[in-house]
């Protein structure tokens, strides 16, 4: 987006938040993901594997809300929890960090004589916590 067109709907953001007095109503919410980011998601997610269906499951829950039904809040934890983690998991360079990661923690072991098998231990170790965002 150009800057002056994004300093536009910065500003046009900001006017309807200033309206609104910053009460922006859960209707919009809705809407917003249910018609835009959504479908962006399901489109990106849509590479072979139930990504996709992640994302259309937490679009149909934005439907549901915007047509007024209230889902309860287990509902949503359900829906967006396994839909948030393939976003991450699709957005993060796993093998890059990986990668890099465990070079660093090999150098450093090597540069500070602890030796291969520290450094390889060490290495493996550091890689497996930069790449895995459970631990």
């Amino acid at each position: 987006m150009p800057t002056t067109a994004g300093t536009a709907h910065t500003s046009r953001i900001r006017h309807e938040l200033a309206r609104l007095d910053g009460q922006v109503p859960f209707r919009a919410v809705h809407d917003w993901h249910a018609r835009t980011v959504v479908p962006i998601l399901v489109e990106a997610s849509a590479r072979g594997d139930e990504g996709a269906g992640l994302q259309e499951a937490v679009g149909q829950l934005h439907a549901r809300a915007l047509a007024g039904e209230r889902i309860d809040a287990a509902v949503w934890t359900a829906a967006l929890e396994p839909a948030l983690r393939e976003v991450y998991r699709r957005a993060y360079p796993y093998a890059e960090a990986h990668a890099t990661a465990s070079a660093n923690a090999h150098a450093y072991a090597m540069a500070n004589d602890y030796g291969a098998a520290v450094a390889h231990a060490l290495a493996g170790a550091r890689a497996f916590a930069a790449a895995d965002p459970a631990a």
